[in-house]
Parts: C-alpha cells; sequence; structure tokens
C-alpha cells in the first residue's frame, strides 16, 4: 500500500507559529509533527509516500529529502494553488498505476493506531472509501460520521453545532482510498474531503464505509491541541519514541544538558538537547524546553513549550505559553498565560494574557 500526505495547508489557527513554517513542521519533542508521521506509516509497512505541498514548501523538502533516512521513499507533488483535502488527491492520479488501496493522512495528526484491521475492512466491504473514525466527546470541532450497523457511512456533518450533535464518531483525516475515486474530483478545482467529495459519494450511493480505530489519536490543528498533546506525551497516553532519558521519574532530558545547582525541576517536563538551566532557575510541569536552548537564573517556566535556541533572561516568569524559534525574552519579562511569541522575536517587556506577538517583533 502506498500513502499520500496532504502537507499543503496553511495553517491559520496556528498563527503566529506557522507564519514561517508549515503546519507540518512545527516541531514536538524535538521533532517535526510530519517525521511522526513518516515513522508512522514505515511501521505500518508502507514505504512508498506522496507528500502534497503548497505553504512554506521548501523546508519540508529540505528536511525529509528522499526519505531514505526512514526507510521510505518519498516523492513530492507541489500544488501552486491550495486545492483542499480532496482536490489535491487529483494530483497523484498519473503516478498510481494499480488498484492496491492507498493510504491518506493530513499533515498534522499524531497517532499510533494499527493500521492492519482497517485494511481488511476495506477490502472485506470492498469499499471506494474508508474513513477512519474514532469516538471523541465533542464532535463539534471535527467531522461528525453517522454509520449503519454494516458500518456504511450514513450521512457526516463537518463541525456540527450543538444541537445537531447525534454521534460522537468524527472523521480522523485518515481514509483508504481505492483509484477509482480520483475520477470523481475535477482536475484544478479546490474541493473538500468532507463538505464536497464524501457528500457526493454518499448522494451516488457508492460504498463508502467508516471503520472506528482503537488507539491514541490527536489533530494539531489548533494551539491548544497542540499543548494537550505534548501533555499526552509526556503523560504515556501517546505510544511514541522519545530518542532522550528519564533522569528522574517525569523529569525526560536530551543529550549533554546542563543543570545547574539549586536547579528546581517540577515533572513531568521535558529538557532538549544541549539546552542549559542557570541556577536557581524553576522548570514547573508540563513544560517542554527545545534544545540549544539557555533558561538563566531565577527564571520560572510553567506548563508552557519553549523551541529551540531560544533565551530565556534572569528572573522572567513564562506561563503557559508558547515561545518559537530563536526568540530572546530579556531580564524580568513576564509572559502571561496562553500568549504565543513567534520566531526571533526579542520582548522586553510584559506580554499580557492571549497574545500573539508575529515573528521578527521586537517589543
Amino acid at each position: 500500500m502506498k500513502a499520500v500526505v496532504l502537507a499543503g495547508g496553511e495553517g491559520r489557527r496556528m498563527r503566529p507559529l506557522t507564519a514561517t513554517m508549515p503546519k507540518p513542521m512545527i516541531p514536538l519533542f524535538q521533532k517535526p509533527v510530519l517525521e511522526y508521521i513518516i515513522e508512522f506509516l514505515s511501521n505500518q509497512g508502507i514505504f512508498e509516500v506522496f507528500i502534497m505541498t503548497h505553504h512554506q514548501y521548501p523546508s519540508i523538502e529540505r528536511y525529509f529529502q528522499d526519505g531514505a533516512r526512514w526507510g521510505v521513499t518519498i516523492s513530492y507533488i507541489y500544488e501552486s494553488q491550495s486545492l483542499g483535502t480532496a482536490g489535491c488527491l487529483k494530483g497523484i492520479e498519473a503516478y498510481i498505476n494499480d488498484d492496491k488501496p492507498l493510504f491518506v493522512i493530513n499533515g498534522d495528526i499524531i497517532t499510533d493506531i494499527d493500521l492492519a484491521d482497517s485494511l481488511e475492512f476495506h477490502q472485506k466491504n470492498k469499499a471506494l472509501l474508508t474513513v477512519l473514525t474514532t469516538y471523541v466527546d465533542d464532535p463539534r470541532p471535527f467531522g461528525m460520521i453517522e454509520r449503519g450497523k454494516d458500518g456504511r457511512v450514513k450521512k457526516i456533518v463537518e463541525k456540527p453545532l450543538y444541537n445537531e450533535i447525534y454521534s460522537h464518531f468524527v472523521n480522523m483525516g485518515m481514509y483508504i482510498i481505492q483509484s477509482e475515486l480520483l475520477q470523481y474530483i475535477i482536475k484544478d478545482q479546490p474541493y473538500d474531503m468532507s463538505r464536497d467529495l464524501l457528500p457526493l459519494l454518499l448522494r451516488g450511493k457508492q460504498p463508502v464505509y467508516g471503520y472506528e480505530t482503537t488507539g491514541y489519536w490527536a489533530d494539531i490543528g489548533s494551539v491548544s491541541q497542540y499543548k494537550q498533546t505534548h501533555i499526552d506525551v509526556l503523560e504515556g497516553k501517546v505510544n511514541i519514541p522519545l530518542s532522550t532519558k528519564e533522569l528522574y521519574p517525569g523529569i525526560i532530558v536530551g543529550e549533554n544538558v546542563v543543570v545547574e545547582e539549586g536547579v528546581v525541576i517540577k515533572g513531568p517536563v521535558f529538557i532538549g538537547d544541549r539546552t542549559i538551566l542557570k541556577k536557581g532557575s524553576v522548570i514547573g510541569k508540563n513544560t517542554i524546553i527545545g534544545c540549544d536552548c539557555v533558561v538563566t537564573e531565577s527564571a520560572h517556566i510553567k506548563h508552557s513549550i519553549i523551541w529551540e535556541h531560544v533565551y530565556i533572561g534572569a528572573s522572567c516568569e513564562i506561563l503557559n505559553s508558547i515561545i518559537a524559534n530563536n526568540s530572546i525574552i530579556t531580564n524580568s519579562v513576564k509572559v502571561r498565560t496562553e500568549s504565543v511569541i513567534g520566531e526571533r522575536c526579542e520582548i522586553q517587556s510584559e506580554i499580557s494574557p492571549r497574545m500573539l506577538i508575529n515573528p521578527y517583533s521586537k517589543r
């Protein structure tokens, strides 16, 4: 089975983090989200991968190249315009010359499910398209799926209102398709999987099925979910490997980390490679600090995500916020709850709650 990764979206809900990089390249424990997807595919025995790109695409190709490092072969298909989650699939038609199933996955998914059973279900039902589904408490941010007893999809409602909820199973942004599906997609026309293609197939009574999966799944489509996925990894809710060691229970560190005398660390936390924690600093629970960062004297960080090459000045307070690559927070600055600071910023004054600071800002 071949796989297609949809990595062309702009990630507008993740700004300012996605202002300078595509959403699939945002870091999760020192690796891009997309790297976990490539590893997932390889572990499932899928070794031929197509990546659909558009927004900020060169960074994806530079990082993954031909895929040999992960034991896969990667081909890139660039969209000159964003064609949506279904419209972009037309671009792979020239590369498909058999009737074997094709696995499609959005480029912002973290999961540890096993695909074998869903593939067997797809083939047993002779499905044209199988939507992988999972149970959630609140389906409103997703595509709600209604299935019959045989698993056949009866209806899908994209981002239902509260009074429209009648199912708690949702579209996971993962599909198994047959190549014949591509004939329903018009070339160079924007087309969404949930809003356009699936309703079209259902009206035509095509064999569209939903398969209920088990295992972890997160759609990192928002800053809040991005934060939650980090916490889920720290708490062991998802089976993904981290190339680090557990220094003490709940305290995970990379290579060559420097922890000076008098530093207080309250797990669960993650400290990336070569990061320096200076005396008197306090690293509170649910904090993730990337590689090559410096946290200076008496700085306090809690419930926050710090990317790479970030400098935190003396006596700073960082609470429930995100600071992107190569940013500088000068001495005694407070970054209040739920703020997001883009790349290469220099922050010299207090950041109020829920502020979004664009990349390259100085304030």
